[in-house]
Formats: structure tokens, C-alpha cells, sequence
């Protein structure tokens, strides 16, 4: 038995082939059937994709270019259709290669190599369809994934419709995965990392953290199980982060946040120093304080209201 095949999903995307003019496609996929036309005789053709773990109804659709000629008038084609859609594309009889311009991503956050998707389809006049070969797309390990498979995956999925929170939360769910794959817990990968990574409001347009008198985000890469923010009272609140956590044993560190009406440091007493973050629009000062967590402060973007 083949285990590989047995662990992949086959998914069979159907693209309309309408033999004489018409405006009316479809594209489905998987368990979709395609809608009864009654405008022009059609044939479909099945794309069989190959994605482990791939639902495109959970994750993002799949983009598919179909480039080629038409038989009859020559006529260039040269389009894109996303896979699971409502809207199809429509050919003619003639000669395309159909090839996966970009990653799908999958529920968990998962990105497939898309290298070599490429197939080509010859179709004859009386709708009949020879495809050269079905496609497999293989997940990429995470810690492969580079940003500009990133970039690509999700500008694809937002051309194709995808809601954008939907796009945004996937879009971490990959950066954390990348993370969780290149250190283990230990590692000081975790901090030297965060320097070149977007915080959650460059990903998601959205504020991690609000309170009354500034705004917190975190680097996009912290998995939010491992960090919170608690308000303590009407002027101060408290952010910890756990970078270690293991069978043995869990290390964290907090950092303590103050609004006060003066500009005078309102921990005078401490041994760690206290960090002036900035001014409010009505005039009051907002401070940090922390002990041991130096290193998770300066990875945080406060910003005063």
C-alpha cells in the first residue's frame, strides 16, 4: 500500500469547456456539483490536485491560470480562476496550460510547494479533453516557508475573494508555525527573530491590546496562548510573557504599565528602572516598569492614545 497516497486529499477541480458561445461557467470542487446550463452544450474537465490536508472551505481556494490559444479564431487566453469559486472560466476548444500560480493555505496554516503545478490540456472540437497529468501539491515543512511564499499566498487568496480577517488569522497562524519549527524552546531565536517580524496590527489591522490610555502590540510570531495582559486598576496594567514552558519547568517574565498625571517616576523606590513610553492626547504619561523583562519590552509597540 501506498501510504502517501492514502495520506493526501484528491481534490478534482472541474473547469467548464463550453463548445459554443456562451457567457454561463462554472468551476466546483471536491464535493461541489456544477450548476444544469441550458444556454450551450458543455463538457467538464477534471484538474485532479493532489493536497495533503488541504480543505479549501476551511483554508483558501486554490489559483489556477489557464494560459493558451483557441482552436477556431486563435484568440490568446490568458486567465486566472480560483478553484471552489462560484465563478468559472470559460474555454473554448483549444490548447492551455493550466498551472497553480500560488500556495493555497490550508487550515492550519500550512503553504505547499507550488513549483512545479503545471499541467496542459489539449480540448477537441467536440469537447473532449486530454489532460497530460493531475497535479500534487506537497506541504512545505514550516521552517522553509519564506516570506516571499508568504506574501504570495496571501495576495493570491485576497485576489480571489478570501475575507480578509479570515486571510489575516491564517496569515499568523503560518508565521507562527515558521517559528515553532526553526527553535525549540530554549532558543534565543525567539527575540533575535522579532526584530525582523511584523507585530499583529501590521498583520491583522488590529490592536492586540487596548486599554483606555494606549494601545499594545505584540510581535505577530508570539503564540497568544503563552502571553497576556491583565488590568490591575484604573491606572496600571500588567503584561507577562512565557518564552520557556516545557515538562520541567516554565519561565516567564511581566512588565508593569502606568498612567500617571505627572511626568514624575511613579516607582521611585525600585531597583529596575522605569521607561517613559510617552504622552496621551489629554495630557497624562504613560510608563513601564519591569525587572527581568527588558528583552520582551522592547519587542512590544505601545503606543498612547
Amino acid at each position: 500500500m501506498n501510504i502517501n497516497a492514502v495520506n493526501k486529499k484528491r481534490i478534482i477541480l472541474w473547469v467548464a469547456v463550453i463548445i459554443v458561445s456562451a457567457l454561463f461557467a462554472y468551476s466546483a470542487i471536491a464535493d461541489l456539483h456544477p450548476s444544469t446550463q441550458t444556454e450551450a452544450k458543455g463538457f467538464t474537465v477534471p484538474l485532479v490536485v493532489n493536497a495533503k490536508g488541504l480543505n479549501v472551505k476551511k483554508g483558501t481556494k486554490i489559483p489556477v491560470r489557464a494560459k493558451g490559444k483557441e482552436t477556431k479564431s486563435q484568440k490568446p487566453v490568458d486567465t486566472t480562476f480560483y478553484a471552489a469559486s462560484d465563478t468559472g472560466i470559460d474555454l473554448q476548444p483549444g490548447s492551455y496550460t493550466l498551472t497553480i500560480v500560488a500556495s493555497p493555505i490550508a487550515e492550519d496554516g500550512t503553504l505547499y510547494d507550488v513549483q512545479n503545478a503545471t499541467t496542459k490540456v489539449d480540448i477537441s472540437e467536440d469537447g473532449k479533453a486530454d489532460i497530460e497529468h493531475e497535479l500534487t501539491i506537497d506541504p512545505i515543512p514550516a521552517q522553509d516557508v519564506t516570506d516571499e511564499q508568504i506574501d504570495e499566498a496571501y495576495k493570491a487568496a485576497k485576489n480571489g475573494d478570501e475575507d480578509v480577517d479570515k486571510l489575516n488569522d491564517l496569515k499568523l497562524k503560518i508565521i507562527r508555525n515558521r517559528v515553532k519549527a526553526t527553535t525549540d524552546e530554549n532558543s534565543e531565536y525567539y527575540w533575535s527573530h522579532a526584530n525582523n517580524s511584523p507585530n499583529t496590527m501590521e498583520v491583522t489591522g488590529k490592536h492586540f491590546y487596548e486599554t483606555p490610555y494606549f494601545y499594545i502590540d505584540v510581535p505577530a510570531w508570539w503564540d497568544p496562548d503563552n502571553w497576556k495582559a491583565k488590568q490591575d486598576s484604573d491606572v496600571s496594567w500588567t503584561v507577562s510573557y512565557i518564552f520557556v514552558r516545557n515538562e520541567y519547568y516554565t519561565l516567564g517574565a511581566a512588565i508593569s504599565f502606568f498612567v500617571s498625571k505627572t511626568k514624575e517616576d511613579p516607582w521611585p523606590d525600585n531597583v529596575s528602572p522605569t521607561v517613559y513610553i510617552g504622552e496621551t492626547s489629554d495630557g497624562q504619561y504613560v510608563f513601564a516598569g519591569y525587572d527581568a523583562a527588558a528583552t520582551i519590552l522592547s519587542h512590544l509597540t505601545i503606543t498612547p492614545k
